[in-house]
């Protein structure tokens, strides 16, 4: 069972490491978009402003730690295409999951589920592009 776990962590090494990653970015970017929504900021311009803060910190650690690869101006470009291809589809999963859910759960049940929910489908389609062109 343990050499089991042990193969399935180094086959999955990179996206268990991008994971932990993006669950450290997430919390930083939780922060940041409910602290300026609490200050009466709409909730996708708050969230345009943490993702964005995220993905650059994400950048950094993901490049250096998940995938082992050196800065260039063409994984930039990936990045910066991956990110706004990402900020589009969890701005719209963030707006309309939170007006949805607002109608059935809190103000701020609503917000981290949405906020969850757009993690989660930008976590996979971003991966899944990085690593295929970095």
């Amino acid at each position: 069972m343990g050499e089991m776990i042990k193969k399935l962590l180094i086959k999955y090494n990179k996206i268990i490491v991008y994971g932990l990653i993006t669950v450290f970015i997430s919390a930083v970017d939780i922060a940041i978009v409910r602290i300026l929504s609490l200050s009466h900021m709409e909730v996708w311009i708050a969230n345009t402003i943490g993702v964005l803060v995220g993905s650059i910190i994400q950048y950094i650690l993901s490049l250096k730690y998940a995938f082992k690869k050196e800065h260039s101006t063409y994984r930039l470009f990936v990045h910066i295409g991956t990110f706004l291809i990402g900020l589009v589809i969890a701005d719209l999963v963030v707006h309309y999951m939170y007006i949805f859910l607002q109608t059935v759960y809190s103000e701020q049940a609503s917000f981290y589920l949405a906020k969850f929910s757009s993690m989660v489908a930008t976590f996979f389609i971003s991966y899944g592009i990085r690593k295929k062109l970095y």
